[in-house]
This record gives C-alpha cells, structure tokens and sequence, in this order.
C-alpha cells in the first residue's frame, strides 16, 4: 500500500479498511490519534508499537512501514489531520508564529498531551461530516485548530511544521544501505536523499557501480537469501518485507538470481 498523492486533510480510517500491513512514503506532516487497535511503525530505524488512545506526530518526506496485530485487523479506528504546505504556508501568514530553535524529533514521535488528544478525540462527532472531500468549511476550521492547539502546547513542533525548505542532501550509501527495503519509485528515493533523479542516479553509480534498480534487487536477494540460510524464514514470510510487490515477483527474481526456489535453498542448506 502506497501512497503517492497528497490525501485529503481529514481521514477516519476503520476496520473496513481491511489492510494488515504495507509501506508508504509520508508525503506530508500528519497527527493521528488512535482510537482502537495497535499499529507498529517501522521508518527502518526504530519500531513504534502505538496502541489504543495513543497520539502521534508523523514527519513528512519519510518512509514508513506500518502493521497491525492480525487479530486487531477487525478492532481498529484512527483519526488523522494532514497539514498540506500550502495551507501551513497560508496559516503562517495569517498568524503570528514565534519559532523556537530546530529540534530532533524522531519520524514517529508519540505525544503526551490531554488537551490534543480529547480535540482529536471530538473529531469523531463531526465524521459523517467531515469525512468526505467536499466543499466544507469545517475542514480547514479544524486544521487550524490543531496547529493553535499545538503551537500553545507544543510549541517545539512550529519550527517542524513550518519549515519550508526541501530535505537536505544526505549520504547516499548510509541512506540506501537502511532503506531499500522500500517499494517506492527511484525519484522517492532521490527526494528523501536531497538530490535530483538525474544526481542521484550519477551519485549512485559513481559510489556502487552499477544502477539504482539492480542494486536494490540484487540487494533484497541477498537480504532474502541470507533470512533463508540463517533465519529459517520463508519466501512468504518475507517477500513483502524486502520490498517486493508479490510473491511471484519475489520467486522469479530469486530463481533468477540463485537457480534454485526459496524452497529447495532452504531445503539444501
């Protein structure tokens, strides 16, 4: 599961949803409260388990993988504001915002604060009302609510929030060795690293040697290689995980890669 445009401001997410797990680039800033359920967050660095009441700050121009317990599939809600540019853009000239100094906050970060959390909360009166892409006027109302509401009682999250600029260049080898386990499209890849597709595909060549999209694969083939040999795993258990679409894709590469299934490499041993 992907996403690749910009989602409508307001979402009440539900057990129709149906999904269990998958991966998504975060797009923009967004602040979910978590009415029932768990959800784990992996941004390949650190893995949030968040449960039930819980409320968090995701970060934008970031990778993510998310997962709910299986039997929490059916017992699952969340409400989630996402702040567009645009709109921040047009809040910070229509309010006076006092900035405080850059501060670190992780991709995922959990938030302990009653006041956000019960406003999150009341939002749920409003769904049949707000839940659908419309000419409503309560939409916008509410988003600027939060950020009021955030700026007063977490103000370490304007200079987040507000910050305009595009992702800085980042080392690209340390970068890649910790996400290509990502299904995203190279130019994801080339945004989240600060660079150009054209800079990042020079700068990846000039480093490996070879091209982004062989690289990846050959790298998840060894991932899943050694999660077989070592870790017992299988192809199913794993597929998904390393970034592949679907297991027939996974098979087939790996066939291609090694001469054997998943099966008989395991098997073999």
């Amino acid at each position: 599961m992907q996403s690749t445009l910009d989602p409508y401001p307001l979402s009440f997410s539900c057990e129709a949803a149906g999904w269990r797990d998958g991966e998504q680039f975060v797009s923009l800033h967004c602040l979910t409260y978590l009415v029932k359920g768990e959800l784990l967050l992996d941004d390949g660095h650190t893995c949030t388990l968040l449960k039930e009441g819980d409320l968090f700050f995701c970060r934008k121009n970031q990778l993510l993988r998310f997962r709910k317990p299986q039997e929490k599939v059916k017992d699952f809600k969340t409400v989630t504001l996402f702040f567009a540019e645009r709109f921040l853009g047009d809040f910070a000239n229509e309010y006076p915002i006092r900035l405080s100094e850059n501060v670190a906050v992780p991709s995922v970060q959990r938030i302990e604060n009653n006041i956000i959390k019960s406003f999150m909360d009341s939002l749920q009166a409003y769904e049949p009302f707000l839940a659908t892409p419309s000419e409503n006027a309560l939409v916008p109302l509410k988003l600027r609510e939060a950020l009021l509401l955030m700026l007063q009682h977490l103000p370490q999250y304007g200079s987040i929030l507000f910050d305009f600029s595009n992702p800085v260049k980042k080392d690209l080898s340390t970068f890649m060795e910790k996400n290509f386990h990502f299904n995203v499209p190279l130019e994801r890849f080339a945004l989240l690293t600060g660079r150009s597709l054209t800079s990042f595909k020079r700068d990846f060549k000039a480093i490996y040697g070879e091209s982004p999209a062989r690289w990846i694969i050959r790298k998840r083939l060894e991932s899943a290689y050694e999660m077989i040999t070592q870790q017992e795993k299988t192809a199913v258990e794993i597929y998904q995980d390393l970034g592949f679409r679907d297991l027939s894709h996974f098979s087939y590469a790996f066939k291609k890669q090694y001469g054997l299934n998943a099966s008989q490499v395991k098997k073999n041993r």
